[in-house]
């Protein structure tokens, strides 16, 4: 294949980043820019060369492309999946989480595999550092099994006035609230990783003086492999992002943009009690570098689909689904 025409859904916000990661990739080109109602400024479209760009309000116009990117607000996804599934033949990349309701989740698990196929929800950890870290530092560096992993992730954008008419202040539009745009993140790595969660607690605040969405969460679970798993995020806190995972063995902490493994269990100080083990690895890490990295890997799998015509792996269909209808369900009790 040539030439990848992506098509966009979506022009703002998180969608600049995309727009920049497809626009930089090698035989990617991003002809067509698509809003229902807004005339789109096409000089503000973060593209190198936007002599060839094209802003339409007629969503048919995009199905001549490779593939087309749904990055705007979760109400509208659905919609959307909708239109495309029955008209579109193309790759679909759509931003997490897939929908906002469950009504809307069962309509989209009874879509044909065909299009499950050819439907990719972009959650973008899966393809980050924190996944590696899970995945293969406890045999690097013999940690054993994990026992606890806790989370603290946030910022302030509940408290900046611009929030207040932002979709995300809405309860009625953002249901899930902070779960769904921030921690579904991390609920949704742990869980592709160890499994479905059993004992699930949610705990919903709102804390913010702007609208009455939920602003700030906890959610706590364990695993099948005896990890327990706690979760809080919020948009009413400082920056911050905090995890500490707790191994037979050893530990790892992320905190003030560095990573460190201490171990091994088996530590003792000059009286023969236990010490705190030493530090065994530590490295400087740039959190918004790691990020981009992530979303860099996540839509390179997305064109390697399209450049390669393979079908997107159903287990990330799945999985998406899955922690979607999770946050979903613990919101709603």
């Amino acid at each position: 294949m040539q030439n990848i025409k992506i098509g966009f859904i979506g022009y703002k916000g998180h969608a600049t980043r995309l727009i920049k990661i497809f626009d930089q990739t090698s035989q990617c080109t991003i002809p067509y820019f698509y809003h229902p109602q807004e005339d789109i400024d096409l000089k503000k479209i973060p593209v190198v060369n936007k002599s060839k760009l094209i802003a339409t309000r007629k969503l048919d116009d995009l199905y001549s492309c490779d593939g087309i990117v749904i990055s705007s607000p979760t109400p509208t996804h659905f919609s959307y999946l909708k239109k495309l599934v029955k008209n579109y033949r193309g790759y679909i990349f759509c931003e997490k989480p897939p929908v906002s309701s469950l009504k809307e989740l069962k309509t989209l698990m009874k879509f044909p595999s065909k299009d499950k196929k050819r439907i990719y929800f972009d959650f973008n950890m899966r393809f980050g550092f924190l996944n590696e870290v899970l995945r293969d530092f406890p045999k690097k560096y013999n940690l054993g099994k994990p026992i606890r992993i806790a989370i603290v992730s946030g910022h302030g954008l509940a408290f900046k006035k611009s929030y207040k008419s932002s979709w995300r202040a809405n309860k009625e539009l953002h249901k899930a609230g902070v779960l769904e745009t921030l921690g579904i993140h991390f609920f949704d790595l742990v869980s592709f990783l160890f499994g479905s969660p059993k004992e699930l607690f949610y705990k919903a605040e709102n804390l913010s003086p702007y609208g009455n969405s939920t602003d700030t969460c906890h959610l706590s679970c364990s695993f099948v492999n005896q990890c327990y798993f706690s979760l809080t995020c919020s948009y009413c806190i400082p920056f911050t992002k905090n995890i500490q995972i707790n191994y037979t063995n050893g530990s790892i902490e992320f905190n003030a943009g560095r990573i460190k493994v201490f171990g091994p269990r088996e530590s003792f100080d000059e009286n023969g009690f236990f010490t705190h083990p030493p530090l065994i690895y530590e490295k400087a890490l740039d959190d918004n570098a790691l990020y981009l990295e992530s979303l860099e890997n996540s839509c390179q799998y997305f064109i390697d689909c399209i450049r390669n015509r393979r079908s997107t792996d159903i287990k990330y269909f799945k999985q998406s689904i899955f922690s979607n209808k999770v946050c979903l369900t613990v919101t709603k009790k």
